[in-house]
């Protein structure tokens, strides 16, 4: 090691990004795509899925939540003439969320109809999606990385974050 660097360990580098909420690669000048469907603080900004990959693992995320319940069904030849995938929520089940997501569901359907049939401007489904974006972003589920992202939500004002970078220098062993 040369005079002035450090060599820190992840589990290091994890506790500092925590305590930063950055995440740890951005400490090391590692650019990692955000996995979400939107950013919170502008609805208008979408993250990309950049393959049907990327489409299938927000499935599997989605299913893990345990305040919503999924169906999922597969019909094909030749006992069905479609061959159609899908994944259903039932609004009458006892999962928290179940409801809800059922009407909205309902709802953005008969948005898209107006749209399509041009009694609705695409300005105005912009502002009924961000409205309810809006409504909805404190229907929090009961999973522990959520009520975790509320808490640290509710914290960053009062957080001291002054120290907004940390230089770390890879160590060849080589040498």
């Amino acid at each position: 090691m040369l005079a002035g660097e450090i060599d820190f360990s992840v589990s290091t580098i994890k506790a500092i990004s925590n305590e930063l909420d950055i995440p740890w690669q951005e400490l090391l000048g590692i650019e990692t795509p955000t996995i979400s469907l939107v950013d919170r603080n502008d609805p208008d900004r979408y993250y990309k899925f950049d393959t049907l990959g990327d489409v299938i693992n927000a499935l599997f995320e989605i299913t893990k939540i345990k305040d919503l319940s999924f169906g999922i069904s597969n019909t094909k030849p030749p006992e069905d003439p479609n061959w159609t995938s899908s994944l259903t929520v039932d609004g009458k089940a006892d999962a928290k969320y179940n409801t809800d997501l059922c009407l909205f569901m309902e709802n953005w359907m008969n948005k898209l109809k107006l749209v399509q049939a041009q009694r609705m401007t695409e300005e105005n489904f912009s502002d009924w999606k961000k409205e309810m974006i809006a409504y909805y972003s404190d229907s929090y589920f009961s999973n522990m990385s959520a009520q975790i992202m509320k808490e640290k939500r509710e914290r960053d004002g009062k957080k001291d974050t002054s120290m907004k970078k940390i230089h770390i220098v890879k160590v060849d062993n080589e040498n």
